[in-house]
């Protein structure tokens, strides 16, 4: 009978987590604030996947109240709901499939009040062949059915054994992989974040239909999973909520729009078992395909 090991580290604190960036200005040299300025929007503006921080200065045109970067970004470690400033995230190293960006961002400054115009990337994987990395990890696609399946059945463990005041629901799969290791079989992980919901822990209403709370009133938990023939294997970090007051006598929780995990909702600027970089202002589906 497989047994279950969950291991939960201890709440990631908020404080110090996003630490003020410098003013861009049209003055002076502006170049490492206007790009950490550039990176800090396209990572707010992902409402999926990783956070990138910046890997390779490519090129730079412009002025100093207009700019055009074009630059190289690592995918890092942290999911979005991590509160963590991305300068300070891990990246993924060799075995682990590196995701890299190249995006072109352009930036206007007026009055001293700096804007990103648009940015648009490439997002695509470090592939290592079967030859010179025959252990490593093989990415499935995020809709796997297979794998959508284990990780309900880990969040449902979750909610069971450690769900203390609401129950959570998947908010985003981050990755899924499979590996075959000769002493234990088939080995199935998965990275994926989950959001606090309306229901009461005890609430006859099956947590796969409780509405989330909020994203600033909601705790958000992001988990990392194992499962071989032997044992199952859950790791989950938990983020407080960013703004949480308590409700005054008779003040429902509000209600917000919060869209549930569908990769058929995202942008399609990369396959389909990596999170790209969304090009910005978004544009419908319909007319990135064309």
């Amino acid at each position: 009978m497989r047994g279950l090991v969950l291991i939960l580290s201890a709440a990631v604190a908020l404080c110090g987590a996003a630490p003020m960036l410098e003013p861009v200005t049209c003055s002076g040299d502006m170049l490492n604030a206007s790009i950490r300025f550039a990176i800090q929007h396209i990572n707010t503006h992902q409402d999926h996947g990783y956070k990138f921080k910046l890997s390779e200065i490519v090129t730079l045109s412009g002025n100093r109240c207009t700019m055009m970067m074009r630059v190289k970004l690592q995918e890092t470690k942290c999911h979005i709901s991590n509160p963590k400033h991305f300068e300070d995230c891990e990246v993924r190293h060799a075995g682990e499939t590196v995701v890299m960006a190249e995006c072109v961002v352009t930036l206007s400054i007026e009055v001293d009040v700096a804007s990103v115009v648009s940015h648009k990337c490439q997002t695509t994987k470090v592939v290592e062949t079967a030859l010179s990395c025959p252990d490593c990890p093989r990415l499935r696609n995020l809709t796997d059915v297979d794998g959508l399946q284990r990780i309900r059945g880990a969040i449902s463990k979750y909610n069971i054994i450690n769900a203390t005041e609401h129950y959570f629901v998947l908010s985003d799969v981050g990755r899924m992989s499979i590996s075959y290791i000769s002493s234990l079989g088939m080995n199935h992980m998965a990275e994926f974040a989950m959001v606090e919901t309306h229901c009461p822990v005890g609430s006859r209403i099956v947590p796969e239909a409780c509405t989330p709370l909020c994203p600033d009133r909601a705790r958000h938990v992001f988990c990392k999973s194992r499962e071989d023939p032997s044992v199952s294997y859950l790791s989950c970090e938990t983020y407080p909520a960013v703004h949480k007051v308590d409700l005054q006598p008779g003040e429902i929780e509000p209600v917000c729009p919060l869209p549930r995990f569908d990769p058929a909702f995202q942008c399609i600027e990369a396959p389909k078992d990596i999170h790209p970089i969304c090009s910005w202002p978004h544009q419908p589906l319909m007319q990135q395909r064309r």
